[in-house]
């Protein structure tokens, strides 16, 4: 058996999909919903969005909260999907543009909304997991040995402690609910929300899965609306840094090359000016 054998070809995933996003009504993710048959995701969109009457046109769900910044949107989508009686949700951000797995060869094959979520969510232990992080870049590596064979059942996905969550993965409402977890609003600039939620999770003891033969690829050229230019990236990560640092002294670490806050006690001593 490989990982195809285990593609929900046109099934549809049980539970809700959350997207945050400002002043991005043409983002790709919204042609992906709609090839997918998908109406019924939830938008959360500022109301002092401009472009409100154009995400009305997508058919979904649109959840329009005051203009605050990310991480309140975040928390905003945790607390309204609880308010509902969700289990569980998929987030993702506005600037996703691939869904897919790999072949036998290596070979590249895009999988809809429908398909990738219902394939993830075979593995979801709702009773221990608080996270499911769904893989990104190149798979390949976790997927093929030499001469194309297969590698061991295992890296189907892997239970994990230290993986850290962002772009598009899924959360346990119900778990993160009894630990009263939820993400940070007080965060320096509204940014670092992931690296908080995963540093959290990592203090409580609170595990997750990776699914590692399913890729979700993002444009990482669309400018950020948290973190901005690089120039002010820097700054921002530097005061994300300091804040989840006293928050998180023993997790929490900077990582001189990337340089940005990383969930790594390897880098603890690390401080940057």
């Amino acid at each position: 058996m490989t990982h195809l054998d285990l593609i929900r070809w046109g099934e549809k995933p049980k539970y809700p999909i959350c997207i945050p996003t400002l002043k991005r009504p043409d983002a790709h993710i919204f042609q992906f919903l709609k090839d997918a048959g998908i109406s019924n995701a939830y938008i959360y969109v500022d109301d002092t969005d401009p472009h409100l009457e154009e995400y009305k046109k997508h058919g979904q769900i649109m959840v329009v909260g005051p203009s605050r910044n990310y991480v309140t949107k975040c928390y905003d989508i945790v607390e309204h999907q609880k308010s509902l009686g969700q289990e569980f949700i998929w987030k993702f951000d506005d600037d996703l543009t691939k869904l897919a797995t790999k072949d036998m060869n290596g070979k590249y094959i895009d999988l809809d909304f429908n398909t990738f979520l219902a394939t993830a969510e075979q593995f979801i232990d709702l009773e221990k997991d608080y996270y499911i992080k769904l893989q990104d870049g190149n798979i390949g590596l976790l997927l093929f040995g030499a001469n194309n064979t297969y590698r061991e059942h295992k890296l189907f996905y892997a239970t994990s402690k230290r993986t850290i969550v962002a772009g598009g993965y899924g959360l346990n409402i119900n778990l993160l609910h009894l630990k009263n977890i939820n993400f940070d609003l007080n965060l320096p600039h509204g940014c670092g929300e992931d690296t908080d939620l995963v540093a959290n999770f990592f203090s409580q003891g609170c595990t997750g899965k990776s699914i590692k033969f399913l890729e979700r690829n993002f444009d990482y050229k669309v400018p950020s609306n948290c973190w901005g230019d690089r120039e002010r990236r820097l700054q921002i990560n530097k005061d994300v840094y300091h804040y989840l640092k006293k928050k998180y002294p023993d997790i929490i670490g900077w990582h001189p090359k990337g340089k940005n806050t990383v969930t790594n006690p390897k880098y603890k001593n690390e401080i940057p000016e």
